[in-house]
């Protein structure tokens, strides 16, 4: 487990760092002492976590001395007090010189009756800030004072467990996909029909016939019994399909078939054959596999996707998870298995998988908003070159080839969008997490999911007796307000309490979508309090207004508003400097009583906000509207850093489509994914791509346009397009002949129904 006290170390740290690293260039009222000590603990900070990365590297995060444990433990609860304590000092300030508007002595004069009134608060906070600069000067010397190093016995010799993806041994590129797709094939690939699905096929159609004299088949009930995980679903999903029909009362049990048995031990012997692997650890393996296969085919295919990750073990670790593997008692084998798996993710990996602890079982995680909470919780430390995002990206790939997660929908190209956790994983990871002390909170379920990790209630109230009350939901209702608690109202009663304690404003994230009891007044409260949000969800509310108080948000990463009916914003230009994600758009249909579509609107959106260009961080525009002339689409070409992009045009006229290709062209090599969607309901609206592009975008991969009256010119020009979706009139034999000359083969959809 000291893998898990390293990321949470790291993260930590990381995390303190971008904040005084923002706020010492931001914050010029971080004046006199203030500034110094928050310099010092960042100065401190800096070493430690040079630090963390030497034990990192020399240990391949395995390290188990206890007093480098003990430590590390002692950053993190330091770099997490530093953070929250310089967070409500800035945000007793209110908006920073960096907000705009408030520069010299104008905005001097606007801060001075806040600062009067805040001057207790930021007082108290100062001499918390200077007692934290003693406390991390203490654990800096702690380490010195009892001898914390390093280890010094760096595993190089290849024995060491290897958490990278197996990679091919140096071939090249063509080789190595074609053998990655074989030994993937082996992981994953079912067992011939095993016996007991012709015996359960035989038990359902043999016995019991027809019913006397009404010529009807009787109906059967058979019952399979047998503890979670251990394959009641598998073994009965092949029969069923079978006969379509499950019919007296009866009980069986069975084992794993030598047939069956056979096929999974070879895939396992096949799967570690790049590692040359000795006789002694085939045989080890051979025993593992035995005696997994009583525990069932969730246990074993995970194992077998764990070998094809990594078939560099040591016929050592197959001895220690032998040892632990016990079938007298199926779950803790199972547990051991499970923990086998874990200790060989990386400290990212392991700390977004416990992050999963916060969700209630059977809940559907979708990649892309689990993957933009990971990164505003601080649950990615950064590696090398590749951004949080694109790490985060991957844990959320390993987790799923490891099988911790079930993908539930993939797209074409075969990329899960959608995924679940199986109930006993659930389970396991909750348990870990509380053991870890990852989950330290007492909230409801209902609202546990919604909040921040990080900022668990005790370590942000740990000494205001009025504030965690309010954080502990139950309490605060049953005796302000005697009343029985519902724990299905814990968001509703957040959202009412809001407003009465100024510790809220510490949250980094809160996910409200489907939350239909999310008022416009909350909204104005979330922004007026919670200033330090990185994420926030309104998805699928009833919200029909963003307020003029969404400025304030100023450290907001994603914002996300789809299936919404917020069509503008209510100041004609919003400044988020740290937005990256702005997600929009639902799509609705006009009908009658009678349930026939009489129009139809593709999407409702949000109108682009102006000064676009300004929030040069953006990183996903998606799907908001422009008006006809695309004048708005000028400023887009300043985003430099623009992934993905959606636009609505609304009645296109002549110059959009001008305004266009020229943004198109600005971001060539930043662009990724393409959405155009022209809503044409007059007969004067001109919906033809006439034009070509001059610079198409280099590394596009996915394209979809809707609602042109001609087909589309240029598609052989993108050599990285993966998916093309279109629909409207077009020409079909000229989009295949293009296609066809495209070098990368793109997967063309045709939705021919508009």
């Amino acid at each position: 487990m000291a893998d898990m006290v390293m990321g949470s170390a790291q993260g930590a740290v990381d995390s303190l760092l971008g904040r005084l690293t923002s706020a010492l260039v931001e914050e010029a009222q971080l004046l006199g002492g203030v500034r110094g000590d928050v310099q010092f603990i960042k100065d401190e900070m800096e070493s430690m976590n040079g630090f963390l990365m030497h034990v990192a590297e020399a240990t391949g995060d395995d390290g188990e001395d206890h007093q480098v444990r003990a430590w590390m433990k002692q950053v993190a609860d330091v770099a997490y007090s530093s953070q929250n304590c310089v967070d409500l000092y800035v945000q007793s300030l209110g908006p920073g010189t960096a907000a705009g508007g408030n520069n010299g002595v104008l905005g001097f004069v606007r801060r001075l009756p806040r600062l009067v009134w805040t001057l207790p608060t930021r007082h108290r906070l100062a001499t918390q800030i200077r007692e934290l600069k003693i406390r991390a000067r203490e654990v800096g010397e702690r380490r010195q004072r009892y001898g914390v190093e390093a280890p010094a016995n760096a595993r190089r010799d290849g024995a060491k467990v290897n958490k990278k993806p197996w990679n091919g041994g140096g071939v090249d590129d063509d080789a190595r996909e074609e053998e990655d797709a074989r030994r993937r094939a082996l992981a994953e690939a079912d067992p011939p029909p095993d016996d007991h699905v012709h015996v359960l096929v035989k038990m359902l159609l043999d016995q019991g016939g027809h019913r006397a004299g009404s010529g009807l088949q009787q109906l059967k009930v058979l019952t399979i019994l047998g503890p979670g995980g251990i394959g009641k679903t598998t073994a009965v999903q092949k029969p069923f399909r079978r006969t379509k029909r499950i019919t007296s009362k009866s009980s069986t049990s069975w084992k794993c078939s030598k047939c069956t048995l056979k096929f999974y031990k070879n895939n396992a012997i096949a799967l570690l054959e790049s590692n040359n692997p000795s006789d002694d650890l085939k045989h080890v393996l051979m025993v593992i596999i035995t005696k997994l296969a009583a525990l069932g085919p969730l246990c074993i295919h995970m194992f077998l996707r764990s070998l094809y990750l990594n078939p560099c073990r040591t016929k050592e670790d197959f001895q220690g998870l032998d040892h632990n593997l016990d079938n007298d008692n199926i779950s803790n084998s199972f547990l051991q298995v499970l923990l086998f798996i874990y200790n060989d993710l990386s400290s990212n990996c392991r700390n977004c998988l416990l992050y999963l602890s916060i969700f209630p079982e059977d809940f559907t995680l979708r990649r892309t908003s689990l993957v933009r909470r990971w990164v505003a919780d601080g649950m990615i430390t950064k590696m090398g070159r590749s951004s949080v995002m694109d790490e985060a990206d991957r844990c959320f790939n390993l987790l799923v080839d490891h099988g911790f997660l079930t993908p539930i929908f993939t797209d074409v190209t075969g990329k899960v969008k959608s995924c679940r956790m199986h109930d006993l994983i659930h389970d396991f990871v909750i348990r870990n997490a509380r053991d870890e002390g990852f989950l330290k909170t007492n909230l409801p379920t209902d609202l546990t999911h919604r909040l921040s990790v990080r900022q668990a209630p005790e370590q942000l109230h740990a000494n205001t007796t009025y504030s965690k009350a309010c954080w502990n939901i139950c309490t605060h209702v049953n005796q302000s307000f005697q009343t029985e608690f519902d724990e299905s109202s814990s968001t509703k009663m957040f959202l009412e309490l809001l407003h009465l304690s100024t510790h809220f404003g510490l949250l980094q994230v809160l996910d409200l979508e489907g939350c239909k009891d999310l008022k416009d007044h909350h909204l104005k409260n979330i922004c007026n309090h919670l200033l330090q949000l990185k994420y926030l969800s309104l998805r699928n509310t009833d919200i029909t207004l963003l307020p003029k108080q969404i400025d304030k948000l100023r450290y907001l990463e994603t914002l996300d508003i789809r299936q919404t009916k917020v069509q503008a914003f209510t100041k004609n230009s919003i400044m988020l400097p740290k937005l990256k994600h702005l997600l929009a758009g639902h799509k609705t249909d006009c009908t009658s009583q009678a349930g026939d579509i009489q129009s139809e609107e593709p999407f409702f959106t949000v109108q682009m906000p102006r000064r676009i260009g300004t929030m040069t961080e953006l990183q996903v525009l998606s799907h908001v509207a422009v008006s006809g002339s695309g004048d708005e689409l000028v400023d887009i070409a300043s985003l430099l850093r623009l992934r993905k992009l959606g636009v609505i045009i609304q009645r296109p006229q002549k110059p959009v489509f001008r305004h266009l290709y020229h943004a198109i062209g600005k971001l060539s090599r930043s662009l990724h994914a393409l959405s155009i969607q022209i809503v044409a309901d007059n007969e004067n609206a001109d919906t033809d791509m006439e034009e070509k592009l001059v610079v198409p975008p280099k590394y596009l991969q996915a394209l979809e346009i809707s609602g042109l009256s001609q087909s589309l010119t240029g598609i052989e020009q993108l050599l990285s397009l993966k998916v093309l979706k279109l629909a409207g009139n077009f020409n079909t034999e000229s989009l295949k002949l293009a296609i066809a000359a495209n070098t990368n083969g793109p997967i063309l959809e045709i939705d021919d129904a508009s």
